[in-house]
């Protein structure tokens, strides 16, 4: 009978034991759930933030490519080649001279020769603003001051000796360079007429002295 009662305690102490170990595991099982959940949660808000910042990376190299520089607007079209040129000087004269001088320091008037647009047209290796730019030196008598310009009479042959080129109503021939130490160097050929203004002759490579 003892021992009956002994085995009925010991299983009953085995029966509490073995609740515990129940209980602990449904509370690891649970903890595992909880510890799970909260990676999950963590994972999902990792991957949010990671979407955020390449969204805005997208969006501030957007910003920068929009930001890079002023939009660059197609230059103003001109029915008449001649006009369209006597912009881009008048834009030189105004790019080059301050406002306060320039009711002092006026753009003289030039003549465009009945050649110079022609040879403009055909003569590759220089924008016409940079051909703008020189006449508005030559107009306002700048381009002998400058060193880069080698502005110089242009002769009736190659030689130093050779006599100046002069037309029959008195203009005088004068070269002057659009380009330095390039191939092929362009230059710029103009009559400064006898009532003080130039005329535009042509524009050519460096070894061409036609006029």
């Amino acid at each position: 009978m003892l021992k009956i009662d002994g085995l009925v305690a010991e299983i009953g102490q085995l029966k509490v034991e073995r609740e515990d170990v129940r209980n602990q595991l449904l509370a690891a099982s649970d903890e595992r759930a909880q510890l799970r959940y909260l990676l999950d949660q963590a994972e999902r808000r990792a991957n949010r933030a990671e979407n955020d910042l390449k969204a805005a990376r997208a969006r501030l190299r957007k910003a920068g490519s929009v930001k890079s520089g002023p939009a660059v607007e197609a230059p103003p079209q001109f029915a008449d080649p001649e006009r369209g040129f006597r912009y881009l000087v008048l834009t030189q004269w105004a790019r080059r001279t301050l406002p306060s001088e320039q009711s002092e320091r006026p753009l003289p008037d030039f003549v465009v020769g009945e050649r110079f647009l022609e040879s403009l047209a055909r003569l590759e290796g220089i924008k016409e603003e940079k051909v703008a730019d020189v006449v508005f030196e030559i107009v306002t008598g700048l381009a002998p001051q400058i060193p880069g310009r080698e502005v110089h009479h242009l002769r009736k042959g190659t030689g130093g000796d050779d006599p100046v080129r002069v037309r029959d109503d008195g203009a005088v021939a004068w070269r002057a360079s659009l380009q330095v130490n390039t191939p092929s160097a362009r230059r710029i050929h103009y009559w400064a007429l006898p009532n003080g203004q130039f005329e535009l002759a042509r524009v050519a490579t460096h070894d061409d002295f036609d006029v």
